[in-house]
């Protein structure tokens, strides 16, 4: 678990203001992969409120940003988290939030007859979903 945190750590840094990637569109869409990976560590660790901090900074950096990587599995991890918390109203808003986000995907992917599905279809499959 220590390593983890650690590797964790160093990529909040890195992706910091002041770090080293210089796109900033980069930066934001790491940045962002990495808060929501803090919440998948503190859920883990039972932590709930603290992963409710870092899912929420996830999600402001995706509303926010043009390139992201997994908004609606921001906003699943969120509803799981405020699911366990007892707060079940906000977690079924963010469950549909995410149901939305998932059927304009498809509906995208249709629009363009099918080209990049198995790149997208992927999105879900890198863990970062609890």
């Amino acid at each position: 678990h220590l390593l983890a945190y650690e590797l964790l750590k160093k990529a909040e840094i890195l992706t910091s203001p002041s770090g080293y990637i210089l796109d900033k569109k980069m930066r934001l869409k790491l940045r962002a992969v990495t808060f929501n990976n803090f919440g998948c560590f503190y859920k883990r660790r039972g932590k709930l409120h603290a992963a409710l901090q870092y899912l929420a900074k996830a999600l402001k950096i995706e509303l926010t940003s043009e390139e992201v990587d997994n908004p609606a599995g921001t906003h699943l991890n969120l509803c799981a988290t405020l699911s366990q918390l007892g707060r079940h109203g906000p977690a079924l808003e963010h469950a549909q939030c995410a149901i939305e986000l998932l059927e304009a995907m498809a509906e995208t992917r249709e629009q363009k007859g099918g080209e990049g599905a198995e790149k997208q279809s992927g999105a879900t499959d890198d863990g970062s979903i609890l």
